[in-house]
């Protein structure tokens, strides 16, 4: 008797278990991936920020009250306001200070930890909730 060419039911079967398994694996290496890039962005814009609201101080004499005032003065920020973004920027600013928040669009899902910036140049994080001028630096 002849073997036809081709699969047979139980060979297929352990090719789609060896895919699972190989799938199962890589999923969560991916989804970890794209959260430790988003949150490496999100420390680099802040940092951006230090160097630009120090910048517009310098120009100005005091701290710009807002993003756009920043861009309005010719300094450009690469802040993403695309909703489907993975962390949320909030400035606000006043003569002799400024704060910035990057918090996780969907926690968990596009970002572990909150940041947070300051005129005094130091990048925090919090694992927990939004973070402050009390959360913890980066290194």
């Amino acid at each position: 008797m002849k073997r036809s060419a081709g699969l047979t039911i139980i060979e297929f079967m352990i090719v789609v278990a060896v895919l699972t398994v190989v799938v199962a694996i890589a999923i969560p290496s991916f989804v970890n991936a794209r959260k430790a890039s988003a949150e490496t962005k999100t420390k680099t814009r802040l940092r951006s920020t230090v160097t630009l609201s120090e910048q517009y101080r310098g120009r100005f004499g005091t701290y710009a009250p807002s993003l756009t005032e920043m861009i309005n003065a010719g300094l450009t920020p690469d802040y993403d306001t695309n909703p489907q973004s993975s962390y949320i920027f909030s400035y606000s600013g006043a003569t002799f200070t400024w704060t910035m928040n990057g918090d996780p669009r969907a926690p968990g899902s596009t970002g572990d930890n909150y940041f947070y910036a300051d005129q005094t140049g130091v990048i925090r994080f919090s694992p927990t909730g939004p973070a402050d001028s009390t959360s913890q630096p980066i290194e």
